[in-house]
């Protein structure tokens, strides 16, 4: 008895690792065709192999010197995103990664979707024979990203045996060269399936690389893979303030500017005689991604986001600049083009006319005169950058974007003076009371650059207005370089925070309640803080952004939260300058019109404008500030400070205290769900853990203060009441005097 019990043991035994063995069966040792281009947008081949074998989820990669350094991220992302969809794979297998080829290079990131297509491929023991390819870049929750060179890449699959080839969702139209030597549009799989016999599918998750690599090849039916519509969200309408009415008008016009380029924009491309089909794919590409950002920027604008919808105008408006000068004089890329020149000179001169018209800007809108001129000095910047370094940007395309970013600048400048004229009010002018401040920004930020690391040193957007800062403080527009430099330092302080591995959703959240002052009714009534309440909209655009794709596509969440901080944190700098600089105008005192003629000498000195100077003469308005009013506004700052901190550490403690009921009715409700089978366990258990975390997060945050921090506290409020009596004393003894 006991012999026969023991054999059904060992057979039952046998049975399940046969049955193990099939469920999780797997190809050790696979091999794909992989593509690149090179210079002269001609498509290579490699051979991209992967191995597996048992082992805790390590990564190992051969890099050899034509193997771009970003391969091994790609190769991680790939990894994740395939045990994504296999999740019995996860942590049991090593993976070891070779890319053989005799080209100059490789392109990492271009080859991630297709190490993701052959290791899911390969982890469900299909074998692709040759016969399957992708392009596209790959996130490690599986989402296909762009890459260039799609039709050429094509082309080569279709040369060395490729019968199903994928590319990325949104890039089905491509430029051809075709037998004749030009290019033309095409409809990349419906060309190349009738031209060549390739079929070609768009994807967009490794969801749909896993449908089509597991499919028969015949039974895919191009005429039934219509074009993907990517997963977008747009957040609801909200209130927007009075202040930003002349952003609607502006954006409206942008958008009427960019679908008259766009109207002739398509057919120019068309019947062009550029023949370099690289070229013909970029301005494509750009015509594509400026349609995007019409639409997108009237559904913005409809929603009440008026610096989303404004930014999308804009760039629409850049690239199509960009399409029209290129499709009208192709010689404007060569390296010592005349209309090139010529173009360059009328921008400059533009930006002279500009300059001189910001003068004649108002007080009561200052606001808009400030931001004229900072797009003002970025134009001024970008052409003293291209002419200092002509042949810099080897792309031309890249050269004539670099100038149409310069000749935007100068016509939105155009358009804010126009925000900024009133003729009721005296011209504004920049003060020199803000000379120290805004020098003290710049070294600030300056210092803190060289501690960041080299590629947070190099963010462009930090970069051009830290030197836009530099240029208008000495061009003696202290007011306009302190609103660059806290624009800078906004983003710059940000940087620490989002450069982090891992982004606490809360750090945004106590940046952007501290603004919260900023969507009362009394805020939204008043003209004043244009550029504080444009991007704090902006970063709660972003923030809604992030909570829709919180659960749906992490890497989409990740940006969204992170660009939201770094614009809320740009926001709450930019308030505070906002509100020194109306301080400032508002109690400026006496208005002084100098009176000059074209020799800049005095004529005449006056205290009212109703005298009428001949037209050889121009007023220049210079405000003076009275002792007794420049100690009141120190002590109005400082009041306003200490009861902002007062408002915001109630608000703080109010929204700690909602959001941990919050989160413990959310629990309740998942476990409901749970009980109910509306969610996994693994959906259940991730989710609890986040919560759980958050209200610890709380707890930690209402936790007694220590003894020694309580007398830190108590000796800075002890400070700040001997500030304001002081301040408070030295004014009482000027109005004595008075």
């Amino acid at each position: 008895m006991g012999k026969k019990m023991n054999k059904k043991i060992i057979f039952v035994f046998i049975f399940l690792i046969l049955m193990s063995t099939s469920i999780f069966a797997y190809l050790p040792k696979a091999q794909m065709k992989i593509f690149a281009v090179n210079s002269t947008n001609t498509g290579m081949d490699a051979n991209l192999v992967i191995e597996i074998k048992p082992g805790t989820g390590k990564v190992f990669s051969n890099v050899n010197a034509q193997v771009g350094s970003t391969t091994q991220e790609s190769e991680r992302n790939a990894v994740n995103a395939a045990e994504r969809i296999n999740p019995e794979a996860k942590d049991k297998y090593d993976y070891f990664f070779e890319i053989q080829s005799v080209a100059s290079s490789i392109d990492g990131p271009s080859a991630g979707a297709a190490m993701a297509l052959l290791i899911t491929s390969m982890l469900n023991d299909k074998d692709l024979s040759g016969k399957v390819s992708i392009t596209g870049t790959i996130t490690e929750d599986g989402y296909v990203g762009d890459v260039g060179g799609i039709a050429a890449k094509a082309k080569k699959a279709n040369d060395v045996g490729i019968k199903l080839f994928m590319i990325p969702a949104g890039s089905r139209r491509q430029a051809i060269t075709n037998d004749s030597g030009n290019s033309q549009l095409v409809d990349l799989p419906e060309y190349a399936y009738t031209t060549w016999g390739l079929k070609v599918v768009e994807v967009e998750t490794i969801e749909d690389i896993k449908k089509y690599a597991v499919m028969d090849i015949a039974n895919i039916d191009i005429n039934n893979t219509a074009a993907i519509e990517k997963d977008e969200y747009i957040p609801e309408t909200i209130e927007y303030s009075v202040a930003l009415t002349p952003m609607r008008g502006i954006v409206d016009k942008y958008l009427i500017d960019a679908n008259n380029i766009l109207s002739r924009t398509e057919d120019s491309i068309n019947n062009s005689k550029i023949k370099d089909s690289s070229i013909v794919q970029s301005l494509l590409s750009l015509v594509d991604y400026s349609k995007e950002a019409i639409t997108q920027a009237k559904k913005y604008s409809a929603n009440n986001y008026m610096y989303t919808a404004a930014n999308e105008a804009f760039l629409a408006k850049t690239y199509l600049i960009t399409i029209d000068e290129i499709v009208n004089n192709p010689s404007i890329m060569s390296e010592d083009s005349t209309i090139y020149n010529l173009r360059i000179q009328e921008v400059e001169n533009k930006i002279t006319l500009t300059e001189n018209r910001s003068k004649f800007c108002s007080l009561d809108r200052l606001e808009w005169c400030i931001s004229a001129k900072q797009r003002i000095v970025w134009a001024k910047n970008k052409i003293k950058n291209i002419k200092a370094s002509p042949s810099a940007t080897s792309a031309p395309v890249d050269k004539i974007m670099d100038y149409s970013y310069a000749l935007a600048w100068i016509e939105i400048a155009n358009d804010f003076l126009d925000a900024g004229m009133n003729n009721n009010s005296p011209n504004f002018v920049e003060s020199s009371e803000f000379k120290d401040l805004a020098q003290k920004y710049i070294v600030d930020i300056e210092n803190e650059i060289v501690l960041l690391d080299a590629a947070a040193a190099k963010d462009e957007d930090i970069l051009r207005r830290l030197n836009a800062a530099k240029t208008n403080y000495e061009m003696g527009w202290y007011v306009t370089a302190l609103y660059d430099a806290a624009s800078a330092k906004g983003i710059l302080l940000s940087r620490k925070e989002v450069d982090k591995e891992s982004f606490d959703e809360n750090v945004f959240l106590i940046s952007y309640n501290e603004l919260s002052i900023l969507k009362t009714p009394k805020a939204n009534s008043e003209s004043i803080n244009v550029w504080s309440k444009l991007y704090y909209d902006h970063g709660l655009f972003y923030y809604k952004n992030y909570l829709y794709y919180k659960n749906k596509n992490t890497t989409k969440a990740d940006g969204a939260i992170k660009t939201a901080y770094s614009v809320v944190s740009l926001s709450n700098e930019l308030y505070i300058v906002e509100n020194l600089v109306h301080e400032y105008y508002n109690n400026a005192g006496n208005i002084v019109v100098e009176v000059v003629d074209n020799k800049n000498k005095k004529v005449v000195s006056e205290n009212n404008t109703s005298s009428k100077p001949n037209n050889t003469t121009e007023k220049v308005y210079v405000y003076s500030k009275d002792k007794d009013q420049k100690n009141t506004t120190i002590l109005y700052v400082i009041v306003a400070g200490l009861f902002l901190i007062i408002i915001s550490i109630v608000i703080e403690l109010e929204r700690y205290n909602s959001k941990k009921g919050k989160i413990q009715k959310a629990l309740l409700e998942l476990e409901q769900k749970l009980s109910e089978g509306h969610i996994s366990k693994f959906t259940y258990e991730d989710m609890k853990k986040s919560y759980l975390k958050e209200i610890n997060a709380i707890e930690e945050k209402g936790k007694p203060i220590p003894s020694h921090l309580k007398q830190q506290v108590i000796e800075k409020e002890e400070k700040s009441k001997k500030n304001i009596k002081s301040v408070v004393k030295k004014v009482t003894e000027v109005k004595k005097k008075r």
